[in-house]
């Protein structure tokens, strides 16, 4: 982990967690994030768009994750350019963290 991230420091809430998780393996534009964490929980967590798009803010403006839009040039569709989320390497280290803490917590044995 780098020393810029220290665990206690960036208090995240589920959600939270849940979408950078969605994020750890690739880039994802909203409606992607929606269903992953759809199919990463089995159904349990259920996300509406009124809710994901502040939380990205916030979660950017925490340098935690990144964006950009689509290259119009290659997708041609209608409305406007999607816009895809990447962890930066502060989040991708932040959610190494945690998993491995949730790890070693579920690994835990008392003496």
């Amino acid at each position: 982990m780098s020393p810029d991230v220290q665990f206690g420091s960036l208090p995240l809430s589920s959600f939270e967690e849940a979408i950078l998780n969605s994020l750890l393996l690739e880039e994802r534009y909203g409606l992607q994030i929606i269903e992953a964490i759809e199919e990463i929980s089995e159904g349990r967590i259920l996300i509406n768009v009124g809710t994901l798009y502040p939380t990205l803010r916030q979660l950017e403006k925490k340098k935690i994750i990144e964006s950009r839009l689509e290259d119009k040039r290659l997708e041609s569709r209608r409305g406007k350019a999607r816009k895809y989320y990447k962890l930066t390497s502060k989040g991708r280290d932040l959610v190494e963290h945690m998993n491995y803490m949730r790890q070693q917590l579920t690994n835990w044995k008392q003496s």
